[in-house]
């Protein structure tokens, strides 16, 4: 028979060594609350840092003895300090996520390699392949290709569910460390311990319980005397335990403080009258502080007191404080703040919605007003949105942003018109990574080389994706933007056979797309869309902003003179934050429009500007429109860049003459009349800064071709 030895420490736990397979000692033992793991062998799960069972070890040790075998004790029950514990949870925290993270991406290695193997089978059958009769030479191979497919298939999807149910697992044993460093769970954590030691101290000493009847009256009295002998070592132990622990989390929460990383509310915050917000709840008034808890106006309902660690905020004055040693700011701001939040949460269950509803129409009212601060059509990809979001940083900027929001949000539900709107508003563009340029169609390219059109320019690394075309011809296509961004990397082509060719596009936010290399996308080449670089201007202006024109490189040439393309929300001249900001919109500040020439400019979709007034030379004599004034028509002023504007236009400028280049070129384009599109004029890059543009003949469309011609009855887009 074999020698076993059952030791306990805190460290290790209680572990049963000595044991060999098919000895019979696990049987005898998993009665008595052990279990088996490959590491650490036998032993009793949750057996850490806490006392040795002694009841389990000692009925075990006895049945062990009794089928023949020789066993020895050793229990050492002196406890490891709170740092050391504490370490210890943390070590095995991240052993465990790491060992997760390996299995799942062992798993979804697996699926990976069972789903490339069912590709490799049924890419060489045809779409439509029929199973011969019985009898045709290709039959049963055909079957068992099919058996083996479909056997890929199963496993490569339990394969993916146990990668998802492992990844899940290891989730939660993040968000459990990361729980118990949490500085509120270490407040009650304080309590729990100061409970128990009363519960220890009231032990040694001896208690009366006292039961009493309806009445109040005492039935009876149950007398503990004081613990004595091994009982009393061991509270005095587990006292002394939690003793050292509750100085050790102070001691946490006390460096937190000191460090500004949590700072703890305490009564000392609050009077009565103050609000407080119950974390997970709302705003309640105090209406006594007590030293442990706070007791809440509730009207009756839970809660009616709350302990400090529930403390999320308080408001006092007017003033609203999220953290005891945070910067106070307004009420009215903070519930502005607070609820474009649960807007935003209601917004995002639209689909949950009957359509046409009052809720569904607060919905789609949320996602039009984040585009009209931001300057964007209503049709603008998400991704473009959260882009200029992601720009926006600072806690200041974050919170006017979203009262910015509720503003126009609150404005489209009392039924106001998106164009006034729009009007009114000076947009909030930030400084994105990326935007989709104003005004310039995109290129229409392939996702992947291949036949039938191989001479076709192809999507690059570096190109700009506004979306990905409905498959179909070119007439009445549909653009879907819900992939849309900067390239970051193309695969190589994928054969698959009879299922085609594929590529998958990786974009800069890390989204990505499989398609067919026949697929059609929208796309901005690069060295067309990036933003122009910023040029010093410090020269010009180190005499107090003369009048000299200033201009920003755009790909290699010059803007036209006066005329400055930022995307940075800054004056190009001195830095400041310009009035008004875009992709294509003069942005000076207040001060060097004053002094630099400058002409009036209007962004697409995104209303006049209020730049000053431009003159325009028609058949009727000149005519001075005054953007945004309300006195005249609302002009239509803007700047458009090749290779074709996005309306018609002439091919020679009006003053000069000259052919207007479709590629890397600035154009100014008015509109004479506002209510007739095709009634425009224009002007080249050379010519952009005189008083007057000449006045250009009407422009014609073929309704039902979707291809406007000019009034020589030259289509443009075979120019």
């Amino acid at each position: 028979m074999a020698t076993l030895v059952i030791t306990h420490t805190h460290a290790d736990g209680t572990i049963l060594s000595g044991s060999s397979r098919g000895d019979g000692v696990y049987d005898i033992a998993r009665r008595h609350g052990f279990t088996y793991r490959p590491e650490p062998g036998i032993h009793i799960r949750g057996s850490r840092d806490r006392d040795a069972r002694r009841r389990n070890i000692e009925a075990c040790a006895a049945d062990l003895r009794t089928a023949g075998h020789t066993v020895d004790i050793d229990i050492n029950n002196t406890p490891r300090t709170a740092a050391e514990r504490r370490t210890a949870l943390d070590e095995r925290a991240d052993d465990r996520v790491e060992r997760l993270t390996e299995r799942a991406g062992k798993a979804t290695a697996e699926s990976d390699r069972r789903t490339a193997a069912r590709h490799a089978i049924t890419d060489g059958i045809p779409f439509g392949q029929p199973v011969q009769p019985p009898g045709h030479h290709s039959r049963n191979r055909h079957l068992r290709a099919l058996d083996r497919a479909d056997t890929h298939r199963q496993k490569g999807v339990e394969a993916a569910e146990k990668a998802e149910h492992l990844t899940s697992r290891a989730a939660g044993a993040v968000a459990h460390a990361a729980h118990r460093n949490d500085p509120p769970a270490m407040m009650r954590r304080i309590e729990t311990l100061q409970t128990q030691r009363r519960g220890y101290a009231r032990e040694l000493e001896g208690y009366t319980r006292e039961h009493r009847n309806g009445a109040g009256e005492i039935i009876y009295r149950d007398e503990f005397p004081p613990a004595t002998g091994g009982r009393a070592e061991d509270l005095r132990r587990w006292d002394a335990r939690d003793a050292e622990e509750v100085t050790y989390l102070r001691e946490q929460l006390a460096a937190l403080a000191g460090a500004g990383t949590f700072v703890a509310w305490t009564p000392e915050h609050f009077v009565k009258g103050d609000a407080l917000k119950v974390s997970g709840h709302g705003w309640y008034v105090v209406t006594r502080v007590n030293k442990k808890s706070a007791s809440l106006d509730t009207d009756g309902a839970w809660p009616r007191t709350i302990t400090w660690d529930k403390v999320a905020g308080r408001r006092r004055d007017g003033l609203q404080w999220d953290t005891p040693h945070g910067e106070p700011w307004p009420v009215e701001l903070a519930q502005r703040v607070a609820r474009w939040a649960r807007l935003t949460r209601s917004a995002s269950r639209q689909r949950d919605y009957p359509v046409g509803s009052p809720q569904w129409w607060e919905a789609s009212h949320v996602a039009t007003a984040v585009r009209l601060v931001h300057g964007l059509l209503n049709d603008a990809p998400a991704a473009q949105v959260d882009a200029i979001r992601a720009s926006i940083t600072g806690t200041d900027a974050t919170r006017a942003l979203a009262s910015a929001y509720l503003a126009v949000w609150e404005r489209l539900t009392a039924g106001e018109l998106v164009p006034d709107i729009a009007a009114t508003l000076t947009p909030i563009t930030g400084a994105p990574a990326w935007s989709l340029p104003v005004g310039v169609e995109p290129e229409t390219r392939r996702a992947g080389p291949g036949w039938p059109h191989t001479n076709r320019p192809l999507v690059q690394v570096g190109d700009l994706v506004a979306g990905i075309y409905d498959r179909g011809g070119t007439d009445g296509r549909h653009l879907h933007t819900h992939f849309c961004g900067p390239v970051s990397a193309v695969s190589p082509v994928n054969d698959r056979r009879e299922r085609g060719e594929f590529v998958t596009i990786t974009l800069a936010g890390g989204a990505c797309e499989t398609l067919d290399v026949t697929r059609w996308l929208a796309v901005h080449p690069a060295g067309t869309w990036e933003h122009p670089a910023a040029v010093d201007h410090a020269a010009d202006h180190a005499d107090g902003h003369t009048d000299r024109a200033c201009a920003v490189a755009v790909n290699g040439e010059a803007a036209p003179p006066g005329l400055v393309v930022t995307s940075t929300g800054r004056c190009p001249a001195c830095g400041a934050v310009a009035a008004v900001a875009g992709v294509l919109a003069c942005a000076f500040c207040a001060d060097c429009q004053a002094t630099v020439p400058l002409q009036p400019v209007e962004r697409l979709g995104a209303g006049p500007y209020p730049h000053p007034p431009v003159t325009v030379t028609t058949p009727d004599g000149p005519v001075t429109y005054r953007p945004g004034d309300g006195t005249a028509p609302a002009t239509a002023v803007r700047i458009i860049r090749g290779p074709l504007p996005p309306a018609p236009t002439v091919r020679t400028c009006d003053v000069g003459g000259e052919d207007l280049p479709r590629d890397h070129m600035w154009w100014l384009v008015a509109i004479h009349d506002p209510t007739n599109p095709d009634d425009r004029h224009a002007a080249c890059a050379a010519h952009t800064g005189v008083d007057a543009i000449t006045y250009l003949p009407p422009i014609h469309a073929d309704p039902g071709s979707g291809i406007a011609d000019t009034a020589d009855g030259e289509p443009i887009a075979a120019r």
